[in-house]
């Protein structure tokens, strides 16, 4: 069995995942094997206003828990960082 192109390297150590805003809710998408992968699934999915961020996993759930601590970090603001995060664009 050949792994999809997305998934080509099994031993990959680092995950492109998309973080932008869907009717007013943060919305974290991925895991993309590239950051090319990712600026094209953002470009179509959040009309070209999204962050990418390289995370140390696959797992979507441990990338929210990274994502919401980075967030924390960042702006300081522990509140927008406890709001729950979406994983689907709605269409």
């Amino acid at each position: 069995m050949v792994n999809p192109p997305q998934y080509a390297n099994p031993r990959q150590t680092s995950w492109f995942y998309l973080v932008g805003k869907c009717e007013g809710k943060t919305v974290l998408i991925g895991p993309e094997a590239t950051k090319e992968l990712a600026n094209q699934k953002g470009f179509q999915l959040f009309d070209g206003v999204f962050e990418i961020y390289e995370l140390s996993t696959k797992d979507r759930a441990r990338a929210t828990q990274m994502l919401k601590a980075k967030l924390a970090d960042q702006t300081g603001n522990l509140s927008e960082a406890l709001h729950p995060v979406k994983h689907y664009v709605n269409q």
